[in-house]
């Protein structure tokens, strides 16, 4: 549960089975998703690919709101616990400050998650390709970069080996970009 919010900021619609604009109703609650409260339960992105065309990315869903496509599926429960799913727009769009704080948070969240999974699988990539017997072979036999170090018999191994293990997140990737190149030479 990642959610509960009591207080909403609605529309000035007229609250369902009555005339009275004066009556504050959530636009969920008013397009029949459910009743408010409205919290968040999870986000999941779904996407699909254009069969035949490689690296094509299209929103796999779409808002129960108001139709569009969406990719990233904001999941919520009502006061009866009945869920539906909207895009985060809507949420915005819908006026629900809280609300779409916590969406926000969660998108962050799982943004700050998949580039840490993104890092570490590059990080893992290169310590394959390090651990490659030919590989480490093929760097062993050059000198280190820096000539303190290759004085002091440090090869380019060492030198990509230390890169690996302490690099910025954001420089790890150069580094196997690197190793990968080597690997490739090394088969050759």
């Amino acid at each position: 549960m990642l959610h509960r919010h009591n207080a909403h900021q609605a529309s000035r619609e007229p609250y369902p089975g009555t005339e009275n604009t004066m009556a504050i109703a959530h636009k969920f609650e008013t397009a029949g998703l459910g009743i408010a409260p409205f919290r968040l339960v999870r986000v999941e992105m779904h996407w699909f690919s254009i069969p035949g065309i490689p690296g094509s990315k299209k929103p796999g869903s779409s808002c129960m709101f108001c139709g569009h496509p969406i990719a990233e599926c904001c999941f919520l429960h009502d006061a009866n616990g009945k869920e539906f799913h909207v895009g985060n727009e809507c949420i915005k769009k819908a006026g629900d400050a809280g609300l779409y704080d916590t969406v926000k948070k969660e998108l962050r969240r799982m943004k700050n998650q998949a580039e840490a999974d993104a890092a570490a699988a590059t990080f893992r990539e290169g310590r394959d390709i390090l651990a490659r017997a030919e590989v480490r072979a093929l760097l062993s036999t050059q000198p280190h970069p820096n000539s303190f170090f290759a004085a002091k018999g440090k090869t380019m191994a060492d030198y990509y080996d230390f890169l690996l293990h302490n690099s910025p997140r954001g420089t790890v990737a150069n580094t196997v970009g690197k190793l990968r190149e080597f690997a490739a030479e090394s088969i050759q």
